[in-house]
């Protein structure tokens, strides 16, 4: 029986082997039978939304098969694109269905267009199953445009060019082609570095305005030169920005006889292939009198001619004109308020605004032009001034959009110190039953190491201002600790949806931070690091980017190369996803001679594409040149490409040229040509051309009353002119030509104090004659003055102290003298008779005079810390300065014969000698009394009097009973421990306010004591 039961385990094994084997095969071959374990639908297969918004579905995920499962969920979206919902495992039963809810957060620089996203599902089966669910994103255009001013100097001497430098960056989700166009308040002639450029999301070009200044000027120009920036083939995107610069004429013609106000007319063809429209316009800007305090700008520009050619204006007009106390402008114009109700909004209307005294009041009224539903605007505001520059004031506008509100907000600005301000404002607003408030805070300023920028808006979503349901702080602060040195730093942090309103599908928050470091314009490093989430509990996307700039840049004369190079990571918190991004820019610019200029620059960027997982890459190159021809016609290129390598590849590229040719009598006529290429895409309207042709025409208003002249020449002690001296004649400025020639054409009757500015007419120069120098001008007179221009002298020296070798309080009759150094604090006065210059010395007993006239010269010692019982060896001194002659001098302080030295702390102001000699009394003072001393004591604030000499304390005691009987005042005992004669008293009287009072009882008490 054993035997049998151990024998049948082996066939026992293989039984059961065998039926699981069976079950095993079984279990595949159902499930093979199975047509679907997992079913994915949606009822949103294509998605539409606009820049910065939400991608958002929902999808219904189906257990199909027999069993419990347990998914995993994948969303694959392209790179820079953050998933706002974590997904996490979950289970379902046989059968059982769930709804997803998929939030994808789009970056802003996202361009518009069409892309896919998939969500992936994958069960725990062995091996897994996979469904898989595609969605179409539409992003539609978004075009918006930001430009502002970087640097531009002060002022200009006329005849030479000035830089402007502006700052344009595209706000918009795609990449546009940008037109650039400008003018200035005087038609000067200028140029434009790039006319006409592509530009990225959120990517900033700088743009460089060149303006050629005339020589001939009446009186100094305050020159503004604006420029517009526009969408290619939409005006109606469109920024301005503007510097304004103050041209100082150099020898200047006599104005005419009449006021004139400068008047320009402007003929325009422009077409493509499709046909010419001609443009008329007319425009001009000048004062309407001859004081001019008040200015007058108009154009009127029609018809629009944007649709028929890339080169196409759209028709303007506008009127303004502005003085001390008033401003009235009508027309197309950037209307602004403030920033709680309307910063800046480009319509068609009017404003004003008065000033009177420290009030002003004014208001605007406007409608849209281009977009949308008509829209209006009705403002006003009444705003004091006080103190300065401080200012409080109110403002309302009324807006009329789909629904009507009324906004009022109480606005102040302070300027705590100079080059600072401080900016606060509250706002409410109405609109039909909800009401709303708004608060905004700016404080910015620069000293000479460090500047700051600080902001704050807190508007809540009833708020109908230009902010509404915002929480935005930010903080920028530069450092310049040393020289060619400087650190950055800035700080943003934006909430959107700050109550999160269920309503609203997200509430966005926006992080940015930023630090670097810089030396002068040749290297910087910076790091960046932003964070964009979603504050729901359940929040939709959440992404991160870092980033790291190195740049370098080198100028040598005429030319110059700048390198950027960017590398970095993005990273979706939620799906946990993370892609490199990297960027190459190079640019150089090269201008042989002043005629010419060159620039190239050339870029290569690369980054993932986290759906497709492919990189893509980037080329772009640009290439501009301007050149002179001649003093009259310039010529300018602009060319650029770029070619993107992907799945689908694209290129888009133009090129630009532009000859201006400015006539000897004026006029001006300018040709453009353009042409455009896109790939795979080409529109043959994108060839286009443009021919201008402009007259100045000078209206005469009324005729110019008497004016004066001031004209004359400075000159070196050559005879050579000096030329680039800049002079002042009141508020009239005026520069030397290159043979030191200056003019002043119009001045009024009157007198003025001509000045020349020290810089500019070189180190170690000075004038011949003392500034300012007073010049009476006449009416219909030329008056001249010439100026001299000479090396200056210098005298430099020291004050010495000296004292007595062995100093004593017994008569002495030695001579022998030692110096004990420099004398801090003695005022050394130096003069010609006109001039006055006075010197402290300083610890050493030093002191220094500059940049003086030729000519003779006294020195002296006028005054300061003189020791008792001394005295200045000389007087005064006479010198005789020579031009570019240096002279050392040494003033020497001597110490008196004196038979006494008076041990005193304060200064001894005045000692009254006795009269004829007779002993004093026994009963008013001792035998060893000496004449009354007067000096000032710091401590009592006083004058005191000195009675007595050097005794014994019971001498003293009774020299201060006497002095105390016989004048009334309260006596004093000093007890002092001397080196020559051991423990010693000396009495005082008093403290007495003038040293005359305590002069009268000295007599007082000599006069007793000789009874």
């Amino acid at each position: 029986m054993v035997k049998n039961a151990t024998t049948s385990y082996p066939a026992q094994i293989d039984r059961i082997f065998f039926s699981l084997a069976g079950l095993v095969v079984l279990s595949v071959m159902l499930r093979a039978q199975t047509p679907q374990e997992i079913e994915l639908s949606t009822a949103q297969p294509q998605l539409e939304i606009r820049q910065s918004n939400v991608v958002s579905a929902t999808v219904v995920v189906r257990n199909a098969s027999r069993e419990k499962r347990r998914y995993t969920a994948t969303l694959l979206a392209p790179a820079q694109w953050r998933s706002l919902t974590a997904e996490k495992p979950f289970e379902l039963n046989p059968q059982e269905s769930d709804i997803r809810l998929l939030s994808i957060v789009l970056p802003q620089t996202t361009q518009a267009g069409s892309y896919q996203i998939r969500y992936r599902v994958e069960d725990n089966a062995r091996p897994p199953h996979r469904a898989e669910l595609v969605f179409e994103v539409v992003i539609a255009p978004v075009l918006r445009l930001e430009f502002q001013l970087i640097e531009a100097p002060r002022f200009v001497v006329g005849g030479k060019a000035y830089t402007a430098t502006f700052a344009l960056t595209n706000r918009g989700n795609t990449t546009v082609g940008v037109v650039l166009s400008g003018h200035n308040s005087h038609s000067f002639r200028f140029k434009i570095d790039s006319t006409q450029f592509p530009l990225q999301p959120q990517a900033t070009r700088t743009v460089v305005a060149v303006v050629q200044t005339p020589k001939e000027l009446v009186g100094k120009a305050t020159n503004t030169m604006e420029l517009t920036a526009h969408v290619l083939n939409d005006s109606t995107v469109m920024q301005r920005a503007s510097a304004t610069v103050d041209v100082i004429p150099q020898v200047e013609k006599v104005q005419n006889l009449y006021h004139e106000l400068p008047l320009y007319a402007r003929v325009r063809s422009t077409g493509d292939r499709t046909g010419i429209r001609q443009q008329v316009e007319v425009f001009g800007s000048g004062s309407l009198t001859e004081s001019r305090r008040d200015n007058l700008e108009f154009l009127f520009r029609s018809p629009g001619t944007q649709t028929a050619s890339v080169l196409g204006i759209r028709d303007e007009y506008r009127l303004q004109y502005r003085s001390p106390n008033i401003e009235v402008q009508v027309g197309d114009w950037n209307y602004s308020l403030s920033q709680l109700t309307e910063l800046s909004r480009y319509a068609a209307g009017a404003s004003t605004r008065f000033r009177l005294k420290n009030f002003q009041v004014g208001g605007f009224f406007n409608q849209n032009r281009y977009a949308g539903p008509k829209q209006q605007e009705i403002a006003g505001f009444l705003r004091y001034q006080f103190s300065g520059e401080h200012q409080i004031g109110v403002n309302y506008l009324k807006k009329s959009e789909a629904m009507e509100s009324n906004i009022a907000t109480l606005h102040g600005i302070v300027r705590p110190w100079k080059e600072s301000e401080v900016e606060a404002e509250y706002g409410m607003s109405k609109a039909g039953s909800g009401k709303g408030q708004a608060y905004a805070l700016r404080a910015y300023g620069r000293a000479t190491w460090f500047s700051y920028d600080l902001r704050y808006v807190d508007a809540d979503p009833m708020y109908t201002g230009y902010y509404r349901d915002l929480n935005l702080k930010s903080l920028s602060l530069n450092l310049f600790p040393w020289q060619h040195l400087r650190l950055e730093g800035y700080v943003r942090d934006e909430k959107r949806n700050v109550e999160r309103d269920t309503l609203h599908f997200y509430a966005p928050r926006d992080q940015y931070q930023q630090v670097g470091i810089g030396y002068s314009s040749y290297i910087s490093l910076s790091y960046r690091s932003s964070r964009q989430e979603d504050l729901f509990p359940i929040s939709k996307y959440r992404r991160q980017q870092h980033t790291t700039q190195l740049h370098l840049g080198y100028g040598l004369s005429g030319a110059s190369v700048y390198l950027d190079v960017d590398m970095g990571t993005t990273q979706d918190l939620l799906v946990g996803k993370r892609f490199p991004y990297r960027r190459y820019a190079l640019f150089t610019s090269l201008n042989p001679s002043g005629s010419q200029t060159y620039t190239l620059s050339v870029e290569h960027a690369e980054e993932n594409n986290l759906y497709s997982d492919e990189k893509q890459k980037r080329y772009s190159v640009g290439l501009t040149s301007w050149v002179m021809l001649g003093g009259s016609t310039q010529l300018q290129l602009n060319a650029f490409g770029t070619r993107l390598f992907s799945t689908v590849n694209q290129s888009y590229g133009f090129l630009d040229v532009t000859l201006d040719h400015q006539f000897p009598f004026g006029h001006r006529i300018v040709v453009k040509g353009r042409q455009n290429y896109s790939r795979p895409l080409f529109d043959a309207r994108d060839r286009a051309y443009a021919v201008e042709y402009s007259v100045p025409i000078g209206v005469p208003l009324h005729r110019i009353a008497s004016l004066g002249q001031l004209r004359g020449r400075i000159v070196d002690d050559r005879g050579v002119g000096v030329g680039n001296v800049l002079l002042n004649a009141g508020t009239f400025v005026a520069v030397t030509d290159a043979d030191g020639n200056y003019l002043f054409p119009s001045l009024p009757p009157g007198t003025y104090f001509v000045v020349v500015d020290p810089s500019s007419i070189g180190l170690d120069r000075v004038t011949l004659r003392p500034m300012p120098v007073e010049v009476t001008v006449r009416g219909a007179a030329e008056e001249r003055l010439d100026i001299g221009v000479v090396k200056s002298g210098r005298v430099a020296g020291a004050v010495h102290l000296f004292d007595f070798a062995d100093e004593g309080i017994t008569d002495t009759t030695q001579t022998r003298l030692i110096d004990s150094g420099g004398r801090q604090g003695m005022i050394v006065e130096l003069t010609n008779g006109v001039e006055v210059q006075r010197r402290v010395t300083d610890t050493q007993g030093r002191f220094l005079f500059a940049d003086l006239r030729p000519g003779r010269w006294t020195l002296r010692v006028a005054g300061g810390d003189m020791p008792a019982q001394h005295y200045v060896e000389r007087e005064s001194l006479e010198l005789d300065v020579q031009p570019g002659s240096e002279q050392q001098v040494t003033l020497r302080i001597l110490p008196r014969r004196r038979t006494l030295r008076i041990i005193q702390e304060g200064t001894v102001v005045q000692e009254t000698k006795p009269g004829p000699q007779s002993r004093p009394s026994p009963r008013m003072m001792p035998e060893s009394s000496l004449p009354c001393l007067i000096s000032f004591d710091r401590e009592k604030k006083g004058f005191v009097l000195q009675v007595s000499s050097w005794e014994t304390e019971q001498k003293a005691r009774q020299a201060a009973r006497m002095v105390e009987q016989a004048s009334g005042y309260s006596a004093t005992i000093e007890r002092v421990d001397t080196p020559q004669l051991g423990i010693r008293y000396r009495v005082f009287l008093g403290v007495f306010k003038s040293s005359q009072e305590a002069e009268a009882i000295c007599q007082k008490l000599q006069r007793r004591s000789m009874r």
